[in-house]
């Protein structure tokens, strides 16, 4: 009996628990929330999707909600069901729906309409238990909006016209068809259709009342009016003359234009005479005159598009005026051996027509030189003197203009034992005074402080001067150059010592002039070397206190001088300068018995066979004196 009790027990309460479960489902799958109160935003949020049968028909309760943000677009929401139990749906808008297909379940969907006026939208839901809902029948109102015509007017030329309707608009975004009265006379000239463009040639001057017609897809028409100016504006006139000579004029009317249009020809009147010279052409836009007499004309430009002509006159100078002579000198001093520029490039004549330039270089009134270049070079070698320089510069009608400078010409320095500028090969083998030098080795020669200096560019590349000028100077004498370093400072014991003066290489017999590369100092550096008592090798050393530290590329001036009884009455036996600064200085003297030179060459920039003392510096402009020369004034002079 107990069993059996149980038994009955378990087969109601089954289907009753599963029966619950069953129509419950979407309540225990969405959040608890009270349905009852607004505030709750969980029901706010899930009430819309519950699934409720309130009446009883056995199909959820739903809601269907239309809007339309225009006439073309019907937005449907659907509210109380969702997609985890409807499968498809079907509808309509004033169609049959027994005829629409079934499509995939959306709470909200747009649906295209090119209705307009009472409309019907009607809906079916298929449940994914396979029951059909009834049909849901829903009527809104589609309402029509005009479309807004706009439209603007673009200049091809005067009778060219666009008329661009491209901010036209329909508010409704239907399909627009455009339409077109260009003369005002109210009747469609060009009919409707969907290009928002449209040009049109007029055929006569005036204005018109252009008029936009546009209709949407429901003809709902609107138009626009504005009004069309159908006008020629003459062409400006405008041009320059330039001169080629004194009555050769170039005449450029580039700089006329056509306000509306283009220009088709252009024509001259060249004397100013009423009557056209040249007849109207593109080609002449421009154009060359020779006049054949001298004076003033009034030349006239005509220009013309294609309704009228207009024209300018610009007054044309046909004289000569003389020209105006200038010339520098360089240098404005030297001696008898410096090479005199005369630079005359900066003269001038207003019609550009310079026939012939001519020099008078004592003032005597005789032009000994007459030369069509601006340029002239030449030296002075009778006597010396101030000498009057006086530059006729004439032109082409023989007018003329005259500019007089002034050179100071000096002497040689009697004592002046060897002066080469170290230019180049031929500049080596010419030296400006005393004994000619030889290339020796690879050297190059580059710009330095005057036009070229020298370089070395192996250990053994140097220029070779007779040993016959240290015999000169064995008691005083002075050596001065310019040097450009091509690096900063020398490397202690790595570069070598850069040499700018020795004689033959061994330390004896010999001076040195060189920037040296010791660690205590690698400043500018003398040896006087001599075989002492006994035979024996010694030296007299001068040398910077400090670090030479250069600036590459710049030019400095150095010199070395000396004199056993004392430079310029002290008792400096030896100086050392840079850019006239003595920079270092002893009273010490060197031997004055046993001494003697092996009678073979000096060398300058040579410094023995160190592997990395080259290509460090260029040598330029270099000296010998037979005394101890102490003012370097004149260094800037070449």
């Amino acid at each position: 009996m107990k069993k059996v009790s149980l038994l009955v027990l378990f087969v109601c309460a089954v289907p009753l628990i599963f029966g619950s479960l069953f129509f419950n489902r979407n309540k225990k799958t969405l959040p608890e929330f009270n349905r009852n109160n607004p505030t709750d935003t969980k029901a706010a949020n899930y009430q819309k999707y519950e699934s409720v049968d309130a009446d009883g028909d056995g199909f959820p309760d739903f809601k269907v909600l239309l809007s339309l943000p225009s006439h073309t677009n019907v937005v449907i929401e659907i509210t109380g069901v969702h997609a985890g139990i409807v499968s498809n749906m079907a509808y309509t808008i004033s169609g049959d729906l027994e005829t629409a297909s079934f499509v995939p379940f959306q709470n909200m969907f747009s649906v295209p309409n090119d209705l307009i006026d009472v409309q019907t939208f009607k809906l079916k839901l298929k449940f994914k238990n396979g029951k059909t809902a009834p049909v849901v029948i829903k009527t809104f109102t589609a309402t029509n909006q005009y479309p807004i015509a706009s439209f603007y007017i673009l200049n091809v030329n005067w009778t060219n016209k666009m008329f661009i309707a491209t901010n036209t608009r329909d508010p409704d975004d239907s399909e627009l068809y455009y339409a077109w009265d260009v003369n005002g006379d109210g009747v469609i000239d060009f009919d409707f259709n969907t290009n928002t463009t449209l040009t049109h040639i007029f055929t006569a001057f005036g204005t018109s009342n252009v008029t936009l017609f546009v209709k949407d897809n429901h003809n709902y028409t609107n138009s626009v009016m504005r009004v069309c100016t159908n006008t020629n504006i003459a062409p400006v006139a405008s041009f320059t003359i330039s001169n080629v000579n004194t009555t050769n004029k170039i005449f450029n009317a580039s700089a006329s234009y056509d306000p509306d249009g283009s220009i088709v020809g252009y024509a001259w009147d060249f004397d100013g005479n009423g009557s056209i010279d040249t007849g109207f052409s593109l080609a002449y836009r421009i154009i060359t005159n020779d006049y054949t007499t001298f004076g003033t004309n009034g030349v006239v430009l005509y220009v013309s598009d294609l309704f009228s002509t207009n024209c300018v006159t610009n007054p044309c100078y046909h004289t000569n005026n003389a020209p105006t002579a200038l010339f520098t000198v360089t240098p404005s001093s030297g001696s008898t051996n410096t090479v005199f520029v005369f630079n005359a490039s900066a003269s001038t004549d207003p019609e550009g027509n310079i026939a012939s330039y001519q020099w008078d270089f004592n003032g005597d009134g005789t032009y000994e030189v007459d030369v069509a270049s601006n340029t002239y070079a030449t030296n002075f070698t009778n006597a010396t003197n101030t000498y009057q320089i006086v530059l006729k510069v004439v032109d082409a009608e023989e007018l003329f203009s005259l500019k007089t400078n002034s050179v100071v010409v000096s002497g040689v320095d009697p004592g002046l034992l060897l002066h080469n500028k170290l230019d180049d090969g031929t500049s080596v083998s010419n030296s400006v005074v005393g004994p000619n030098g030889v290339i020796s080795g690879s050297v190059a020669f580059e710009s330095a402080k005057y036009g070229n200096g020298v370089v070395r560019k192996s250990t053994t590349g140097h220029i070779k001067f007779p040993d016959s000028i240290l015999t000169a100077v064995m008691d005083r004498g002075a050596y001065e150059l310019w040097i450009v370093p091509k690096v900063t400072q020398t490397v202690p014991y790595s570069y070598g010592e850069i040499g700018f003066l020795n004689g033959t290489y061994g330390w004896v017999n010999d001076i040195i002039f060189s920037w040296a590369d010791s660690a205590g100092n690698g400043g500018l550096t003398a040896y006087f070397c001599y075989k002492g008592p006994g035979d024996t090798s010694q030296s007299l050393c001068v040398t910077e206190t400090a670090q030479f530290i250069a600036t590459i590329g710049q030019a400095y001036h150095v010199a070395l001088v000396w004199d056993r009884a004392g430079i310029a009455g002290s008792s400096d036996a030896v100086r050392i300068l840079r850019d006239g600064v003595v920079v270092a200085s002893t009273t010490s003297t060197w031997a004055s018995v046993g001494r003697s030179f092996p009678g073979t060459n000096i060398s300058v920039g040579g410094w023995g066979p160190d592997s990395a003392n080259y290509d460090k510096i260029k040598i330029d402009n270099v000296k010998f004196y037979n005394y101890a020369k102490t003012n370097f004034s004149d260094r800037f002079t070449e």
